[in-house]
């Protein structure tokens, strides 16, 4: 019964946010902030095929390895890196992040707070002289923020994604491009997850 009504409670969240213009809402609005430790974090290697990873970059699917980075069983973050070879680029590939609030008791609305602070003031990156400077867009209704070769979004309070192309060469429309394609299958797999 629980089920049929979280489903019933979703559709009618679709339908509003159908219904309101972008300039109500900065990012895609799914469910109520909560606790990082009562939320299901996926393997992000689940949320995006290497099928969908080759038709996006023109890369063929059996030259693409894929590899979870770092700990599997961490409750805040985990990543998966889409590798292949290149001549023009050595460990050429995208890295996938998918995070939780990891300061919920001290700041239960930082995700959104770090979107903004991208945009505002650029990130600091160890061994480089200058800030990272960020732009901000928007893929359907969720709000990304881009650099040159990393992208940044959040779904609802709750989670966060990480993008980043190590690819040779790249332009901010092909990064867009890319984006456009990516965030929403990310996005999508996401969802069904949760509600299955």
């Amino acid at each position: 019964m629980t089920k049929y009504i979280f489903i019933l409670a979703v559709t009618i969240l679709f339908s509003d946010l159908r219904a309101q213009e972008r300039s109500h809402f900065s990012n895609f609005n799914f469910g109520l902030t909560t606790d990082p430790v009562k939320l299901q974090l996926y393997n992000p290697c689940e949320l995006l095929t290497i099928e969908s990873v080759g038709a996006t970059l023109q890369v063929v699917p059996e030259n693409i390895m894929v590899k979870p980075v770092g700990n599997m069983g961490d409750v805040k973050a985990k990543s998966c890196f889409y590798k292949w070879e290149d001549a023009d680029m050595a460990n050429t590939g995208i890295l996938l992040k998918m995070m939780t609030n990891p300061v919920y008791d001290e700041s239960p609305d930082f995700l959104e707070v770090t979107l903004s602070s991208k945009v505002q003031n650029g990130e600091f990156v160890p061994g480089q002289k200058e800030k990272i400077k960020f732009k901000e867009a928007y893929i359907g209704k969720v709000k990304i923020v881009y650099s040159k070769d990393n992208v940044y979004w959040n779904i609802g309070s709750n989670y966060q994604f990480f993008l980043a192309f190590n690819l040779p060469k790249i332009t901010e429309e092909q990064l867009l491009k890319y984006c456009h394609e990516m965030i929403p299958t990310i996005n999508n797999q996401l969802l069904f997850k949760l509600l299955e």
